[in-house]
């Protein structure tokens, strides 16, 4: 979130285009000028996301595991999805005082929900994901058998770390209602992952 701290001076200036013209596609009918600044930083975040998630992608960083030296120390799927839990979910794993996190935060981390639970159930649509606003995941059914693995394993540990806050609440309220929310999605996709395996 500190990547992106700009003044209120700024953000007041900055303002949707409302001339219309035959060049302009991102034209609002809706008569809201305001910047979406929000929806802009999480656009770039899903950038990343899906470099870290294509299947593609992590079929090569494990296929690149068997072609490098004994000697050398190639990263490995597991790790890329240890750091993104990390960095993603540290104020919740590791709380300094009251736990109070940003919209830019929150937003990021129901991505990444939104990423491991794609990556569990497949691409296909379902009652646990009807609340993001982001349907299309690239790399969600053709992903390596081991990182759907890992995926499932990350959303238990996610489900742990999130239990333990709400287990003892030192929180504002949006944060708190956005940890319920991701909690009750959990429950709810990694049950249906169970069924769907069975």
């Amino acid at each position: 979130a500190d990547a992106f701290q700009f003044s209120p001076t700024l953000l007041r200036r900055l303002t949707e285009e409302h001339w219309y013209h035959w060049g302009d596609e991102t034209m609002s009918f809706g008569g809201d000028i305001s910047y979406p600044i929000n929806e802009r930083i999480l656009s770039i975040q899903r950038i990343v996301l899906n470099q870290c998630f294509n299947g593609s992608v992590l079929s090569r960083i494990q296929n690149q595991e068997l072609q490098t030296g004994a000697s050398a120390n190639p990263i490995k799927v597991s790790e890329i999805f240890q750091m993104l839990t990390d960095g993603i979910w540290s104020e919740v794993k590791d709380p300094q005082g009251e736990m109070k996190i940003s919209l830019v935060r929150r937003n990021l981390q129901r991505e990444h929900l939104q990423r491991l639970c794609t990556m569990v159930l497949g691409n296909r649509r379902s009652s646990y994901d009807g609340g993001y606003g982001y349907a299309m995941v690239l790399g969600g059914s053709n992903v390596p058998a081991d990182a759907r693995s890992l995926a499932r394993l990350h959303l238990k540990d996610i489900s742990k770390i999130i239990q333990s806050r709400l287990d003892s609440p030192n929180m504002d309220k949006a944060t708190e209602a956005h940890l319920t929310d991701c909690q009750d999605r959990l429950k709810k996709v990694l049950e249906a992952s169970y069924m769907v395996a069975d």
